[in-house]
């Protein structure tokens, strides 16, 4: 095939080989090209390949690489153009797999499984998220690298939904085999996900500090194959300024980590990034600077379809009218972030967002409590843990607690930051 031709014109001209009759070169050529297509994040051009490959190639013979394409497709789908569509074609390849996953190969098998897992933690379903996590790790001769992949997202996970314990135990297994591997890239993963335990569910903000510099350490930019993990790394640069106070850095940082996101087109690490600018833009007094980021947020949210992020983007813009004084447009934002928490609570998601709770009944203070929302956590007990819960109860009661100020790391005023 022509090197100079483009990746949309190499597509094409597959598809015109496989129209002539030449059907087994299409099937190579499409697979090799597959695989750039991905590298190179070419998304368009992965779905028109993998729609006419699916279409035309059939058979048992053909059942692995079909699965591949299926599940390259799901997945760009999901990170690049719509979230709920990559989700929904990944649903379809599980039913398929479920039925006997030991008919394909166990290389694409454990691919797939660790798309359907990211995807379920990153929407909020978490209990959802562990029975798959079960049924992965069931699965016999997985590599060392796969195990290290449940080990690590069964830490996400648990520390999701408040068990930070479990988490902890889960994380240090994933640093472990990071250990055996003198892997410095898993490594860095793993304390990245460490730092976010303690950053979600403690008020330990030198542990969490700790182990984001431990990531940044292990992280080697040259030996990096992944487009994305230079942008976690450099959110993760952000929060550890803006825990250290250093808000002109964390902008610095933030918006580095903004422009590679948007660049390559990853719009699920974009708003975070933008989020951790916002914060740090409110904490140094340039509002109008923070109120556009944060509207952006939302709206990318809305587009990008996680309960996740309009959770945080409404949380975020609540807090920053709060600050201005506008307690009842605070209320409002605040109130669609609860809402956001009432349709995920199935899955155990309260706990990751209960700042929000803390947030709403600061602004109210002497105000109407929301009573709806009051009677909604009540019933969902057994998701908070105790300190949580006893502080809200302490902040219900007098409207000035501190408790819960040593069960949160990061602040903007008296208000609970969520990244």
């Amino acid at each position: 095939m022509e090197p100079l031709m483009g990746m949309g014109m190499r597509v094409k001209y597959l598809q015109c080989c496989y129209m002539l009759g030449e059907k087994e070169p299409f099937r190579i050529e499409a697979k090799a090209l597959l695989n750039v297509l991905m590298v190179s994040e070419n998304v368009t051009e992965v779905i028109a390949l993998s729609d006419f490959y699916l279409r035309h190639i059939q058979g048992k013979e053909a059942q692995n690489d079909r699965l591949l394409f299926s599940v390259e497709r799901a997945f760009v789908l999901m990170e690049f153009i719509s979230f709920s569509k990559g989700l929904k074609a990944l649903k379809t390849i599980y039913e398929k797999i479920a039925q006997d996953p030991y008919r394909y190969s166990l290389d694409i098998v454990c691919r797939f499984f660790h798309h359907y897992v990211n995807a379920h933690s990153h929407s909020c379903r978490y209990v959802q998220a562990l029975d798959i996590l079960d049924a992965f790790a069931s699965l016999h001769n997985l590599p060392l690298f796969y195990r290290f992949i449940i080990a690590d997202r069964r830490c996400v996970i648990y520390y999701s939904i408040g068990k930070f314990e479990k988490a902890n135990e889960s994380i240090d297994e994933a640093l472990t085999l990071g250990q055996k591997e003198n892997n410095d890239f898993w490594l860095s993963t793993a304390y990245s996900d460490k730092a976010f335990n303690y950053l979600t569910n403690t008020g330990d903000k030198e542990k969490a500090i700790y182990y984001y510099q431990k990531a940044i350490w292990h992280y080697n930019a040259k030996t990096d194959n992944t487009p994305y993990r230079c942008i976690e790394i450099g959110i993760q640069k952000a929060l550890v300024e803006l825990l250290c106070g250093n808000f002109k850095a964390a902008i610095q940082e933030s918006d580095a980590a903004i422009s590679m996101a948007f660049d390559r087109s990853y719009m699920y690490l974009g708003i975070p990034a933008r989020n951790v600018k916002a914060c740090a833009l409110m904490s140094v007094g340039d509002y109008n600077a923070s109120r556009n980021l944060l509207e952006q947020n939302l709206f990318d949210s809305e587009i990008f379809g996680e309960q996740k992020y309009l959770i945080v983007a409404s949380n975020s813009l609540g807090i920053f009218y709060a600050l201005q004084g506008d307690t009842n447009l605070a209320h409002s934002y605040f109130t669609r972030a609860l809402h956001c928490i009432e349709k995920i609570s199935a899955q155990g998601g309260i706990s990751r967002f209960f700042a929000v709770a803390m947030n709403d009944l600061i602004c109210r203070k002497a105000n109407t409590v929301n009573n709806d929302f009051l009677n909604f956590i009540t019933s969902r007990r057994e998701q908070i843990s105790p300190q949580r819960w006893n502080a809200y109860q302490d902040l219900l009661e007098t409207k000035q607690s501190t408790m819960y100020r040593s069960l949160y790391t990061l602040f903007t005023g008296p208000y609970v930051f969520m990244y």
